[in-house]
């Protein structure tokens, strides 16, 4: 194990190298050596520096470290507007720059007779060395691409466009003029919503057939927030944080050029394609623990329903980890699902298998489509219908199998957080990745689509003066083929001796009980990997006509649901038994969860929070009494990459309650008291 010392971590972040000093320069000025011969038939390297460098500054004490060790390099100063100088490149336009660089790539490839050609690039260059194999007609003589704290998905520049706004230029428009006329196009290219930005995430992938692309970027990066939007969700690209295997190095954006880490992550990256095998174990004073040292094998990564008619697989390179996930808290994902919102990541298996299978289809929108198990409604995939016609495909991490790879999945972002309207339990998922604690910067969340709406707080959504005198609550799927609604039953419960209520009923307000839930059939049923259940007496589910005829107990939902002249108001409602006692109901039309029944409990059903459209929120807190700090059925993801997941949840709303006050749910009570009289009985 290699300890990183914080002491020399933040030296290294300000003059790049802590031990091996580097060797003289002979003569001021860099030159390219077209003689040279790479040390075991390395690839030649194109160092590209980033806005406002040269060939001669930014990316030099790399180049040098880099040629010690027996790669040749290669560098030229782009997008200068005073070239002969050879000074303040990267300022151009990013489309002008990049073919400049694309006729040097290939000229270096030509001069030196090279099979391939790798390219590094920091900041301005990183997103250079992305954009240019796409566009510059070079993909093909390209091999590794590492990407050094790209603005891959643009740049605020550190708030400065906010900045320019309040100092009275009111539009984009209009700070990208003023950018242009102070002789940075380059800048306004990678703002918000740059034309160069656009282009390049225009839905057509960014890596290019026959390229290896790998993104490294800092956690503490000030330039480049959230931090996340350096990285590309594709398959095969490996996006890493310095901090994964130096978590105490401080480096932010400019540092990262000069930062020994850094340097050893290139270094170990370009090597894995040259044959050199793995390189020793760093000196403490090098930091930075080696990638090749690391398990390498593949990952074998499963889709599959929970009555396990489909199954997909994927063999995905542990290089290419972790795969990055979006919560969406949409009003339809959480309708469409059940849970409180849906979870996706980009599938890295091959398509065709999932063309050729006989899954249920909803059309979500024009471009969206959702792919499931028409036997037991497990959403497998959303199929994204991109310009040009080409499909993408995005698998639910619900299905996802459990493999013992901590870290498999980094979640990305939280996306239509403000559709929840009190921020739905997204406040509960602000950190999640394994490492994160509460001195982390939190998972992002925004209001609407990631690059289009502001980063908010959930915690700061609520409804004012929202109607939550009325008994009933909406209870629906996405498509309202199943279109209920449930009744709180207050005056009910406060009829009864209070010794009497059942389990699920809070004595004091008579709110209905609502919690967590890990068991592996459950996530698979919905596609979420954590559901969320309230629990209700059928008795309180009725029709919106309210004539008090749906099915009063569990054996006559189920008999209802397969009678072949059902009553026309049960929809689209179906039914799976996942066991002998256990039936689970959904919409066949949409894949809704809808229902967990189980036969000894007759007159009561688990509901899907998901489906409910309280006038207070996603949470529904009007009606549900939350079990904050509690996980039934946790033991389910064990030893598997959702254990950090699963515990990461528990800790979060634990903190919510404690930090709000809220008092310690009564289930949460018993659980612990039970637990208590289980430990005591097994030390007796």
């Amino acid at each position: 194990m290699v300890h990183c010392s914080p002491l020399l971590l933040g030296l290294s972040s300000m003059v790049g190298v802590i031990a091996n000093p580097l060797p003289e320069q002979h003569g001021l000025l860099r030159t390219n050596d077209w003689s040279c011969e790479g040390a075991h038939h390395a690839n030649p390297v194109v160092l590209l520096h980033g806005l406002g460098g040269s060939e001669q500054i930014g990316l030099r004490s790399l180049e040098t470290w880099l040629r010690v060790r027996g790669l040749c390099t290669f560098a030229l100063t782009y997008g200068s507007y005073a070239p002969q100088l050879s000074i303040l490149g990267g300022l151009k336009p990013i489309a002008e720059s990049s073919q400049e660089i694309a006729a040097f790539v290939g000229e270096v490839h030509r001069r030196t007779g090279a099979r391939k050609v790798d390219l590094v690039g920091h900041s301005e260059g990183a997103f250079q060395a992305l954009y240019t194999p796409k566009f510059g007609g070079v993909a093909d003589v390209v091999d590794n691409v590492v990407a050094i704290a790209p603005p891959t998905h643009g740049t605020s520049f550190a708030g400065l466009y906010n900045l320019a706004y309040v100092l009275g230029h009111a539009s984009r428009e209009a700070v990208g003029a003023l950018l242009h006329v102070v002789g940075c196009a380059a800048c306004d290219d990678l703002g918000p919503e740059g034309a160069a930005v656009t282009r390049l995430n225009d839905g057509k992938p960014i890596v290019q057939p026959g390229n290896t692309v790998t993104v490294i970027a800092s956690g503490l990066d000030e330039l480049i927030t959230p931090t996340t939007t350096a990285f590309i969700n594709e398959p095969g690209v490996n996006n890493v944080y310095v901090q994964d295997y130096c978590p105490l190095d401080p480096v932010g954006h400019m540092g990262e050029a000069v930062d020994a880490n850094v340097w050893n992550l290139v270094l170990n990256t370009l090597e894995k394609k040259v044959g050199r095998g793995p390189r020793r174990v760093p000196s403490q004073t090098e930091l930075c623990l080696d990638v090749m040292d690391t398990d390498t094998s593949d990952i074998e990564l499963t889709a599959q329903c929970l009555c396990k008619a489909q199954t997909f697989a994927a063999r995905v390179p542990r290089a290419s980890l972790p795969l990055t996930a979006t919560f969406c808290h949409c009003t339809s994902c959480r309708h469409l699902t059940g849970g409180m919102h849906s979870t996706g990541v980009a599938w890295p298996g091959a398509a065709d298998a999932i063309v050729k299978a006989q899954l249920a289809k909803y059309v979500s929108s024009p471009k969206l489509t959702l792919l499931f198990c028409g036997t037991c409604s497990s959403p497998m995939f959303w199929r994204e219908r991109l310009e040009g016609g080409a499909d993408a495909y995005e698998a639910f991490t619900g299905v996802l199998s459990n493999n013992p790879v901590p870290g498999l999945i980094r979640f990305k972002d939280h996306i239509f957080v403000h559709d929840t309207l009190d921020g739905g339990v997204a406040v509960w998922q602000r950190h999640l990745n394994k490492g994160d604690d509460a001195g982390d910067a939190p998972i992002p969340c925004y209001g609407g689509w990631r690059h289009k709406s502001e980063e908010l707080d959930p915690a700061t959504l609520s409804v004012k003066d929202a109607n939550t005198a009325m008994d009933g609550t909406a209870l629906h799927c996405r498509c309202k083929g199943v279109n209920l609604v449930l009744r709180r039953g207050a005056a009910d419960f406060a009829a009864m001796d209070p010794a009497e209520l059942p389990f699920f009923v809070e004595p004091g307000t008579h709110k209905l009980l609502a919690g967590f839930d890990a068991c592996n059939s459950c996530r698979k049923m919905s596609g979420v990997d954590v559901v969320n259940w309230a629990f209700s007496l059928l008795q309180h589910i009725d029709y919106p006509s309210g004539d008090g005829s749906f099915p009063r107990t569990t054996p006559a939902l189920k008999a209802a649901v397969g009678n072949v002249d059902r009553d026309p108001g049960l929809g689209t409602l179906a039914m799976y038994a996942s066991s002998a006692d256990v039936q689970r109901y959904f919409c066949s039309r949409c894949s809704a969860s809808v229902f967990y029944a189980v036969d000894s409990r007759p007159d009561m059903v688990d509901l899907a929070v998901g489906l409910l459209d309280a006038p207070d929120g996603a949470r529904a807190e009007s009606v549900l009494a939350w079990a904050l700090g509690m996980m039934v059925w946790a033991d389910d993801v064990k030893g598997g990459w959702r254990e950090e997941l699963v515990d990461a949840m528990k800790r979060n709303s634990e903190a919510w309650r404690v930090d709000r006050g809220i008092p310690m749910n009564w289930a949460v009570i018993v659980r612990e008291q039970m637990d208590a009289m289980a430990k005591a009985a097994a030390k007796s």
